[in-house]
């Protein structure tokens, strides 16, 4: 059956699995019209969650990330997080500086990343 004809018999209900849950047209037509950004957001929470198991050497230099404030380097260099879900959880410390962090990780070793001091 067709959205449009769904649409037409507001009275209609689909019954999906086994027949025990059953939705009504508007949420079915929401379903389908939301489909690919629910894709794209459930794509990018993925994203964030192996983001937030990355680790982060012992001897990165927050420093050497540009973009950083000074008080957000001051704050990761006090705390040493291990990984980018610790830096997150750093009161004071923005999403965006954790990003630059997380970008700075994902550049291969022979880019210059600051990975050790000096």
């Amino acid at each position: 059956m067709k959205l449009a004809e769904l649409h037409r018999n507001s009275q209609v209900l689909l019954e999906l699995g086994c027949g025990m849950e059953a939705l009504d047209i508007a949420s079915v037509e929401t379903e389908i019209k939301y489909e690919g950004y629910l894709r794209r957001q459930m794509a990018t929470v993925e994203r964030l969650q192996r983001d937030e198991r990355r680790e982060i050497p012992e001897d990165f230099v927050f420093e050497g990330v540009p973009g950083l404030s000074r008080e957000a380097v001051q704050r990761l260099s006090e705390a040493r997080p291990e990984t980018l879900g610790q830096a997150l959880r750093i009161p004071g410390l923005t999403p965006a500086a954790v990003a630059l962090i997380g970008a700075r990780l994902r550049r291969p070793a022979a880019a210059g990343g600051p990975t050790a001091a000096g």
